[in-house]
């Protein structure tokens, strides 16, 4: 039997992360239960969704005894496991665990999907109507959690717009050469076309202002 795709190590560093520090949490959006593969990552990662959305702050003692309330902190391995899950964490490289997991549950979902369309009583044609339209759902269920509300996008663009005023930001995105920021104050999409004969040193300038820009 082929093992499905999983990743216990992102499981458990990016638990350990929120444990150990709250604010890691707020990495987490757009991560439910279900992505987790441990049946004892989904119970914990559920129980933090509830503490959070309640106020409540979550380490080794409180998320122990809300586990404990609700009769399930021995289905997760017990205060032990716990301490030792936090104890092994040395990084927290939240982004990146939250990226693997969604990863790994992408893949399960789509493996799951296959073989069930596979293992249907379905002529060549219905197989391929059934898969488009299975496959279409996760690709949906995917993309919706990216999409943000229209209030969301206004207020950041507002935001963006009233910390254009400042003096700082008015004088634009350094390109690393002082006379041309001073003339062109780089801020916000903006078309520059640097035009010259061939060898005059066109695409140095241009690697040169992306390299002082990235810095």
């Amino acid at each position: 039997m082929i093992e499905p795709p999983k990743n216990i190590e992102a499981e458990q560093s990016l638990l350990a992360s929120i444990i150990a520090n709250n604010k890691y949490y707020g990495d987490c959006d757009g991560l439910y239960p279900d992505d987790f593969y441990s049946g004892p990552h989904q119970i914990i990662f559920e129980t933090i969704q509830g503490m959070m959305a309640k106020g409540i702050a979550v380490d080794l003692v409180t998320l122990g005894t809300e586990l404990q309330s609700t009769d399930q902190l021995e289905r997760v391995g017990g205060a032990t496991y716990l301490a030792r899950m936090v104890d092994a964490c040395a990084l927290f490289n939240t982004k990146q665990y939250v990226r693997l997991i969604k990863e790994a549950s992408l893949t399960r979902q789509v493996k799951f999907k296959a073989m069930e369309v596979i293992d249907s009583n379905l002529t060549a044609d219905q197989l391929l109507e059934s898969a488009q339209s299975e496959f279409l759902k996760i690709q949906n269920t995917t993309r919706i959690e990216s999409i943000k509300p229209v209030k969301s996008i206004v207020l950041e663009h507002v935001e963006r717009i009233e910390k254009a005023n400042s003096i700082e930001l008015m004088r634009g995105y350094p390109l690393g050469f002082p006379n041309i920021d001073k003339r062109l104050k780089c801020y916000g999409p903006k078309l520059f076309i640097v035009a010259g004969r061939p060898g005059q040193g066109k695409t140095a300038l241009a690697v040169t202002i992306a390299r002082n820009m990235d810095r």
